[in-house]
């Protein structure tokens, strides 16, 4: 509740500062299309599996500088963004897990890993538009941390008469984002982008259980870690936004 108490005055807190005149608050919703540079790393291979997601964002322009000519406006602003990608794995990898746990398994059911990533960046932003506003196109470019988030691997399956629950849960990751994008305007309140996310993942822990599904009784636990981890996925999205 105290998180969302905290993200809740972020948002008026911005809200506010856009109302004051001096900046432009924004909602974008999308597509993502994830994309990861081959790594030797054993855990890379998950995240290269990744099908195509969904995209939200919140995006603060703060205008510092602006600039009319006879025909064109120009400013330059400090922005702000605070982005969501969800994805899972694609259905190839799914089934290819699935017949894994198969093969040791019987009567087994898979939930496969989800993969959130949310990274915050702070950048500038130049934007061009005609005199009347009716079109134009905004630059960014910003950087800043990522934050990832996994939903568990979770295998139920039956061993004699008794059903049990493997699960692989994944500890916050962490890591540097970068990002560049180019959004196209029309009018003042809605834009259409293009944008390039890196998504930088700088550890990879968490742990390993068995349960006894009938009474909850933990059969096996094993924590574990990734020694120097750097894997850098990226994500290209497709947003509409909508400019307050």
């Amino acid at each position: 509740m105290k998180k969302l108490i905290k993200v809740l005055v972020i948002l008026s807190g911005l809200v506010f500062v856009s109302a004051s005149g001096y900046a432009q608050f924004s909602i974008k919703a999308g597509g993502t299309y994830p994309y990861m540079i081959k790594s030797d790393l054993a855990c890379a291979k998950d995240f290269a599996q990744q099908q195509i997601g969904v995209y939200a964002g919140l995006y603060e322009n703060i205008s510092f500088w602006e600039k009319s000519k006879e025909h064109t406006d120009h400013s330059m602003g400090i922005s702000i963004n605070a982005d969501f990608m969800w994805n899972t794995w694609n259905t190839s990898y799914k089934q290819e897990i699935k017949e894994q746990y198969s093969l040791i398994y019987t009567k087994c059911n898979v939930k496969y890993v989800h993969y959130m990533n949310i990274p915050i960046t702070l950048g500038f932003c130049y934007k061009l538009q005609n005199a009347s506003h009716s079109a134009g196109m905004a630059i960014d470019v910003s950087a800043g941390c990522n934050l990832l988030y996994r939903l568990p691997l979770k295998v139920t399956y039956k061993a004699g008469s008794e059903d049990y629950q493997y699960k692989k849960q994944y500890n916050l990751a962490y890591g540097v984002a970068a990002h560049a994008g180019i959004s196209f305007l029309a009018g003042d309140h809605f834009s259409v982008g293009v944008h390039c996310h890196l998504l930088n993942i700088m550890n990879n822990s968490g742990s390993e259980s068995a349960i006894k599904v009938s009474s909850g009784e933990e059969i096996a636990h094993t924590d574990f870690e990734d020694k120097k981890v750097s894997l850098y996925p990226f994500a290209f999205t497709l947003a509409i936004g909508v400019v307050f």
